[in-house]
């Protein structure tokens, strides 16, 4: 389990490279990149719902929604 998780983190950096193993099995082997991470740091990319995040949640209902001036909030 440990090594499907160190994998998945060298794959998101540009950093690293995987280089695929003489052999015939799958195995290969991670290399850094000389090239990679020059640039400087690269934007994380937000999950399409957390884009809206204040509009999903009213689309759900569930956001505080703040009683009109001069009203008084139905007790639950």
């Amino acid at each position: 389990m440990e090594q499907n998780s160190i994998r998945h983190n060298l794959s998101l950096h540009t950093r690293f490279i995987r280089v695929q193993n003489e052999g015939t099995g799958k195995s290969s082997w991670w290399m850094l990149n000389p090239e990679g991470g020059k640039t400087g740091k690269t934007p994380r990319r937000r999950a399409v719902s957390m884009d809206n995040g204040a509009k999903f949640l009213r689309i759900k209902g569930k956001a505080s929604k703040k009683p009109a001036a001069g009203t008084r909030a139905k007790p639950r």
